[in-house]
């Protein structure tokens, strides 16, 4: 089954500050700033003073969400959601994702690994994976988040996630159940799953939480509230996380007390 969503406008009126450090995908097409466009930004923050305004954003007071405490509830985690890491951990980092996304395969097969284990095996660090599919740029990123809630469903959502990124960007159905076989899942399973179309709804979810957060492309991080949106080193993200973990040690409400204790499943 093929499922794409029609592009959604609000991701090209978003507010974020953009800076040109750090390459992302953004749901214009390529030739206009599009994918793999060299932007970076640390929504809300001022990281760097040479920012220049992205021309797509958009100034309304609905869209000034650009501090994540602003919106508790786009930031609070729901069991269901897919989670790597300690309940205990002082740091959440939300990322979203589109698996058809060049930036994002960069960072979950280099820089990832590393943060796993020097963050979140040692329980600092709990890690939530949500999905942002680009569809204007990406014809098959719904589809493979959608195989990937099916995973999910087997309880192999991160093999999953790896081999999809690992395969990027060979996302034809028959290739997926290929991914399927090789992460052990029960085919019949999976194939019953993704036929049915009921993970969409929770996609369209995800994206709707990161629209609300003023999410305009991919990778973007959420730690502990605030947002980064673009390619991150290991080096770099480690210094998001190490200032995270101190201030989450001085201040155990840090990030407006927007996150929740859940079981990690």
């Amino acid at each position: 089954m093929t499922y794409n969503l029609v592009a959604n406008r609000k991701l090209l009126a978003v507010a974020l500050t953009i800076l040109i450090v750090l390459p992302a995908c953004t749901n214009i097409p390529a030739g206009d700033n599009g994918d793999d466009a060299n932007t970076n930004a640390d929504i809300g923050g001022n990281e760097n003073s040479n920012a220049n305004e992205n021309e797509n954003a958009n100034d309304s007071d609905d869209n000034q969400n650009n501090n994540g405490a602003v919106n508790a509830a786009a930031l609070t985690v729901g069991a269901g959601e897919h989670i790597l890491g300690s309940a205990s951990a002082t740091v959440t980092v939300i990322e979203y994702i589109d698996f058809q996304c060049s930036v994002c395969r960069a960072f979950a097969l280099n820089a990832f690994p590393g943060v796993e284990e020097a963050y979140i095996d040692r329980g600092d660090v709990r890690w939530v994976f949500r999905n942002f599919p680009l569809t204007a740029i990406h014809e098959f990123a719904v589809n493979a988040a959608v195989a990937a809630e099916c995973a999910a469903d087997q309880g192999l959502f991160l093999e999953y996630h790896d081999v999809l990124f690992e395969n990027q960007p060979d996302f034809e159905n028959a290739q997926l159940t290929d991914y399927a076989e090789e992460v052990g899942l029960d085919l019949d399973v999976f194939t019953a799953c993704v036929e049915s179309g009921d993970k969409l709804a929770g996609v369209e979810a995800d994206i709707a939480s990161g629209l609300s957060l003023g999410v305009g492309g991919t990778p973007t991080f959420f730690v502990n509230g605030q947002g980064f949106f673009g390619g991150l080193t290991l080096d770099r993200i480690s210094d998001i996380l190490d200032a995270a973990l101190v201030e989450a040690e001085d201040d155990a409400t840090f990030g407006g007390g927007a996150f929740r204790s859940i079981p990690s499943r």
